[in-house]
């Protein structure tokens, strides 16, 4: 009876256990574009209005990648001065009132290095072309290949197949897919590693297909900037976190944060939020996936200069000097793996956030198999256990009744 009722609490669990949304999502594509090459920019705006405040997810593909989350009043507005955003330049995005917190991310550059002695590390002193080569992003070619939205999420997919650098005389053909999702509530991603998001994350899924490599031994890499509305002074945290177990992320027990310092304190502030697995096949299986190699955070000499031309320019532009702005790498493969031209795929997902990294929790599936796996053999040796201390009692108490 006992086992019945847990299974059956626990299928009621899975069946209506739903996170209910505490953000409605609406998205727009180029909103009021009013200038003729409108086709050639990609900037969606995803509003997320909560009880208290709206948070705007900006996804930018019109130059370098670009993610921004503003968190404002509820009838905060964005404007954007097309003809002045098709040029970055400074001002061509405005919010009024101001956001109360900024955090933003950009795809600075794509990373190819030729690991000869299979370590799986990025030697990051080394500026060697025949060791590693920079790929700015702002030269592949991206185009939407997808745009969904519901009250609950909103999906926007580009595309990239062809890479192209006429100063350094570089061409590239291959796929790079991102896959930009914002939610509504709390809940797992679709895909492994099932990252568990909040209503304030946008989730960034990236794939690299069949790209054309340089060297023999090639890995590639991001080389990421990160921007915050924090003081200019603060530290940006980078660590590693053991979870309670790999349920939603089979044979992966780590998860790497990179916190701004109100998130680090536990408080509202932005975050990066990754398993350090790479998946070399579609399937997204364990037995066909690598792992990351994390690095130590920088703050560029001139962050103004180095963010010109992107979405973050055009909302701070030379503001940017006095922001939170540090950048990291993150590269793809560990020793013994194959390197990339194994397998010619390598997918990796990520959250950017607002507030302070949602942690994992035993689910109702799991605490069932605890309670019978633990609880069931408890129970049956407290049953015995009774049950041969009160025939003993009651033995004990015959053999007093017949030696009288």
């Amino acid at each position: 009876m006992i086992i019945k009722t847990l299974i059956y609490f626990c299928f009621l669990s899975v069946l209506f256990g739903g996170v209910m949304s505490d953000r409605k999502i609406t998205v727009s594509l180029n909103p009021g574009c009013n200038v003729s090459n409108c086709k050639n920019m990609v900037l969606a705006h995803v509003k997320a209005e909560g009880e208290n405040d709206t948070l705007h997810h900006l996804w930018d593909f019109t130059g370098k990648p670009a993610l921004l989350l503003a968190v404002t009043q509820p009838n905060a507005t964005i404007t954007v001065a097309w003809q002045d955003f098709s040029f970055g330049l400074d001002g061509a995005i405005t919010i009024d009132p101001p956001p109360t917190y900024i955090y933003g991310v950009v795809i600075d550059q794509m990373i190819e290095f030729n690991d000869e002695e299979d370590t799986g590390a990025l030697n990051q002193s080394s500026s060697n072309s025949s060791y590693v080569s920079l790929m700015d992003t702002k030269n592949f070619d991206w185009k939407i290949s997808n745009l969904t939205n519901s009250s609950s999420k909103a999906s926007l997919t580009i595309e990239a197949t062809e890479y192209s650098d006429e100063q350094l005389g570089i061409k590239k053909t291959g796929i790079i897919r991102i896959e930009m999702s914002a939610y509504g509530g709390e809940d797992h991603g679709d895909v492994l590693p099932h990252l568990l998001h909040s209503g304030n994350a946008s989730q960034m899924d990236l794939t690299v297909e069949k790209l054309t490599t340089q060297y023999t031994n090639s890995r590639f890499g991001l080389h990421l900037v990160t921007v915050s509305s924090d003081n200019v002074n603060g530290t940006v945290t980078v660590r590693p976190r053991k979870t309670l177990d790999d349920e939603h992320a089979p044979g992966v027990f780590t998860m790497v944060e990179m916190l701004t310092p109100p998130a680090m304190a536990g408080q509202c502030g932005g975050y990066l939020q990754w398993r350090p697995v790479v998946y070399t096949s579609s399937a997204r299986e364990m037995t066909s996936s690598t792992e990351t190699v994390e690095y130590a955070v920088a703050a560029p000499a001139e962050p103004s200069r180095a963010l010109n031309l992107t979405l973050l320019y055009s909302v701070f532009g030379s503001r940017l000097d006095e922001m939170l702005v540090v950048a990291t790498n993150i590269t793809f493969g560990t020793a013994g793996d194959g390197f990339f031209h194994k397998y010619q795929y390598a997918a990796w997902t990520m959250l950017v956030g607002y507030g302070h990294p949602p942690e994992e929790q035993f689910s109702m599936l799991v605490t069932l198999v605890l309670l019978l796996g633990l609880g069931l053999p408890a129970i049956v040796i407290l049953t015995g256990t009774v049950c041969i201390v009160v025939r003993r009692l009651q033995r004990n108490k015959d053999d007093l009744f017949l030696s009288r």
